[in-house]
C-alpha cells in the first residue's frame, strides 16, 4: 500500500528546534535527591516549543491522511519531496517528520527507510510531501 501526506509550512531548523535544558532526574516517578536534599538534575538537549508544535501538526496531518486499512508489518519506504522558503539541511527535516509518522501510525521508526527525492528552496509556500509505501521482501 502507498499513501501520501502534505505537511504545509517551513520545517523548523535544527538551530531553532533544540535547546539545552535542565531536567529533574526521576526513578519510578519520584525525584532523585542529592545528599543535601535538593533534586538531582541533568543538562540535556530538549525540543523547543516551535519544534514540538511543528511535529505535533505533522502528526495530525499524517493521522488524517493514513488509510484506515494501513497496518504495516515490515519496512516502510518514506520519501520526501521538499519545497522550502529558505534552504536548510535535509536531515534536519527528515528526523522530526519520521518521529511524527512514528506517532501517527504507532509503528517503530526503526522500520523506516527514509529518502529525500527532491529539495528546492525559495518558494513562497513551503511544504513537504511525504510518500509512505510498504516494502515487501
Amino acid at each position: 500500500m502507498r499513501w501520501e501526506a502534505v505537511i504545509v509550512g517551513q520545517p523548523v531548523s535544527l538551530n531553532d528546534s533544540i535547546r539545552m535544558g535542565t531536567l529533574a532526574v526521576q526513578r519510578k516517578g519520584q525525584p532523585v535527591l542529592r545528599a543535601d536534599g535538593s533534586p538531582k538534575v541533568i543538562t540535556r538537549p530538549v525540543k523547543t516549543e516551535q519544534a514540538k508544535q511543528y511535529q505535533s501538526d505533522a502528526q495530525l496531518i499524517l493521522q488524517s491522511a493514513k488509510p484506515s486499512r494501513f497496518k504495516p508489518t515490515g519496512q516502510l519506504r518514506v520519501t520526501f519531496d521538499i519545497v522550502l522558503g529558505h534552504d536548510m539541511d535535509s536531515d534536519n527535516i527528515v528526523k522530526p517528520l519520521c518521529d511524527a509518522l512514528k506517532r501517527a501510525i504507532a509503528y517503530d521508526d526503526v522500520h523506516f527507510l527514509p529518502c529525500v527525492k527532491s529539495k528546492v528552496a525559495g518558494d513562497a509556500h513551503p511544504y513537504v510531501l511525504m510518500t509512505i509505501e510498504e516494502v515487501y521482501p
